[in-house]
């Protein structure tokens, strides 16, 4: 089964994929977050041509900074698994963007987003085992 998973951000959403059966996760790419329509219309594209069947999305568990991020990515997994119709799981990113940064702190392109989706799959897969 092909998974997705997203690294949400006000600003920018970083996107993985990765399959079950190998349990191997790679970020996919990055997108400007530009509103509710474009992201979900942008999203289904995905979901259809890389045959998406689960989403994984990364949500911040550990402290009360997290808590605004915290909310606003529960209200987007509410919507987005309205808008899919699909099996939804929210995953814990804590620090996951913190070592997408340190991983890439050398790398003239910057893709932490991607990156931060890859290491919550990575976890969310390594959990299931």
């Amino acid at each position: 089964m092909t998974y997705l998973s997203i690294d949400y951000g006000s600003k920018h959403i970083g996107l993985a994929l990765g399959d079950d059966e190998i349990k191997i996760a790679s970020p996919f790419r990055i997108f400007e977050n530009k509103g509710v329509n474009q992201t979900f219309d942008h999203l289904k594209t995905v979901i259809k041509e890389e045959k998406v069947q689960a989403i994984v999305v990364g949500v911040p568990t550990i402290g009360t900074a997290d808590m605004r991020q915290r909310t606003e990515v529960e209200e987007f997994v509410a919507t987005l698994t309205k808008e899919v119709g699909m099996p939804v799981h929210m995953y814990d990113e804590s620090f996951s963007s913190k070592e997408a940064q340190k991983m890439l702190r050398d790398t003239p392109e910057k893709k932490d987003h991607a990156v931060a989706a890859m290491l919550v799959l990575q976890s969310y897969f390594d959990s299931l085992r």
